[in-house]
Formats: structure tokens, C-alpha cells, sequence
């Protein structure tokens, strides 16, 4: 396993061997518990397209119940939040004194803040579905 921090965010390279043998290797968003010989249940982004640039979402650990999954820092949610009142202002200002600089600002800052939400919904997605997989296996 290789783990590294770029810009803020961690992320960790797994290799593994899947039931069928084959050696594959995965990303993983931040730097999740992990031994040798651990059994987990993977949320893959397109389980339907396997590959090696796959992303695993989150895991269930058969173990010890742990769920591991990205979620958003304190500072993410403060620039995404930051995003959409500066793109908010731009276009409050482009109203009160149209240009064409101030509109292109505003759009982008509320483009930021919206790709900051579905960020948030996605995650929000893997969470219940995670959980929804964690009862299955727990019943």
C-alpha cells in the first residue's frame, strides 16, 4: 500500500488479489485501517466496467464492521460554501453595474458551489448505500 496527500486531500494505492486470482489495484480517497488478510465488501464507482482505474467509494471491513469512505473536510465545506457567496456577490454586482467580468466571476464561483453540492450528494449516496450493504451482511 502507497498513501499520499495532494492538496489537501489523502489517498492511498491498495493492491490486492480478487476471489478469481487476478492482482488488481485500486485508489482509495484518504488513508483507511488496512491489514493483511482482511475481508471487505467494496462500493466501486462502475462495478459494471471493472478496470484498474476503477475508484473504490467506501468498504465495509467483514471483520470488525468499519466502514472507510471519503468525506468532505472542514475546509472543503468552507471553500464550497465560500464558492457560492462570492458567485452570489458577482452577480449582485452585475446587476447593480453590468459587466461582462463580474457576470463570467459569478457564473464560475456558483459553477464551484454547485460542483461542491454534488460532491457532497454523492458521498451522502455511498454513505446509505454502504449502510444498506452493512445490514445485509450483518443479517
Amino acid at each position: 500500500m502507497t498513501q499520499e496527500a495532494v492538496r489537501y486531500q489523502k489517498y492511498s494505492y491498495l493492491t490486492f488479489k480478487t476471489d478469481d486470482g487476478k492482482l488488481q489495484w485500486w485508489q482509495v480517497n484518504g488513508w483507511p485501517r488496512i491489514y493483511e488478510g482482511m475481508t471487505v465488501t467494496a462500493l466501486l464507482s462502475d462495478p459494471m466496467r471493472p478496470s484498474r482505474s476503477n475508484n473504490v467509494l467506501g468498504w465495509i471491513c467483514h471483520e470488525t464492521g468499519e466502514e472507510a469512505y471519503y468525506s468532505q473536510t472542514p475546509l472543503g465545506h468552507f471553500f464550497g460554501l465560500f464558492a457560492i457567496a462570492a458567485g452570489l456577490l458577482f452577480l449582485k454586482i452585475n446587476a447593480d453595474i453590468p459587466s461582462l467580468h463580474t457576470l463570467i466571476s459569478g457564473i464560475i464561483f456558483l459553477l464551484c458551489g454547485v460542483s461542491y453540492i454534488a460532491t457532497v450528494a454523492r458521498q451522502r449516496v455511498v454513505v446509505v448505500k454502504l449502510r444498506s450493504i452493512k445490514e445485509k451482511l450483518l443479517h
